[in-house]
């Protein structure tokens, strides 16, 4: 008795290509001809054809499949044909022949540029199963072009040919490039982007102390934390300044070194510093040129751009 098995996907996508396995076993030793073939209105495509005279015996091979005929879908049929001395056995089974959902995607290596930069974009065709496929038949003109936000065309490529499904290009913008949101664009697909001035982004600077500090406390903290706009925490250099309040005058922490407390550190990874501060400097007489008001004046230092907050 012959046991065999027919191993292919019930559903095969056009253009793409797709695998078949046969297997088969037997206890005698009888010679057989056997063929695996695809019949679709394209036509009548062997598969496997093969004369075997050992098992077990097990042969995978790959094909094209070809277009279907009809809209969107063709049925068409795997057949399996076993020929020996005096006999042949045939069996048929169905497959769906599909036209692959393919998607073209337009990707670039950054949202936002600005004026000067390089740009780089890449195209990619996906197939159903995840595969690469070239966007258009490598013998039809692809067209790329680049238009600024008052749509004229600033750059375009013709007869572009992928590279193993992928298309890779690069655009300089001008210095004077116009802000704004750009287009890339394809006979059936279009993808933006944005030129914008790049301007660094804010940032605050915090500062926590006890409200009230008593003769008695040699020491008090005090946290100077620094904060972008967005929520991140600032790195960089940190200067803060503990005086006791003038009378007199309106300039703020004047940095006379009997009435100040100057502390420099750098940030942690929350963009703080903390310290402890020694009260015994605030204790001394001055006259009456200061009052017991503590004032704080903190700078932080951005890291990178040396910008002061």
């Amino acid at each position: 008795m012959l046991n065999y098995a027919v191993a292919i996907p019930s559903q095969l996508y056009y253009p793409f290509s797709e695998t078949v396995c046969l297997q088969l076993s037997r206890e005698e030793v009888v010679p057989i001809h056997v063929s695996v073939t695809l019949q679709s209105r394209a036509g009548n495509e062997t598969l496997i054809t093969q004369s075997i005279s050992q098992f077990p015996f097990f042969h995978c091979t790959s094909f094209q499949v070809p277009p279907p005929v009809g809209n969107p879908d063709e049925v068409a049929f795997v057949v399996i044909t076993v020929m020996e001395a005096n006999s042949e056995f045939q069996k048929k089974q169905k497959v769906l022949i599909k036209h692959a959902d393919k998607k073209t995607f337009i990707q670039t290596d950054k949202p936002v540029y600005k004026p000067g930069q390089i740009g780089m974009d890449r195209i990619t065709g996906l197939g159903v199963d995840g595969s690469i496929y070239c966007p258009h038949p490598l013998s039809e003109t692809v067209y790329i072009s680049i238009l600024d936000p008052k749509g004229n065309r600033i750059a375009q490529w013709l007869d572009v040919t992928p590279v193993g499904g992928i298309v890779d290009l690069s655009f300089p913008l001008a210095a004077e490039a116009p802000v704004g949101e750009y287009t890339i664009k394809m006979p059936d697909l279009t993808r933006t982007f944005r030129v914008e001035e790049y301007v660094l982004p804010k940032f605050s600077v915090s500062i926590q102390m006890p409200q009230v500090v008593t003769i008695l406390e040699e020491n008090f903290p005090l946290h100077v934390c620094g904060m972008y706009t967005y929520g991140k925490a600032v790195q960089g250099s940190v200067k803060a300044v503990v005086c006791r309040k003038h009378l007199h005058r309106i300039v703020f922490c004047l940095h006379d070194w009997l009435t100040n407390a100057i502390s420099y550190s750098q940030t942690n990874e929350d963009g703080c510093f903390s310290t402890e501060v020694n009260t015994k400097i605030f204790h001394r007489k001055h006259g009456d040129n200061y009052d017991f008001n503590l004032e704080v004046e903190a700078f932080l230092k951005e890291s990178g751009t040396g910008r002061k907050n």
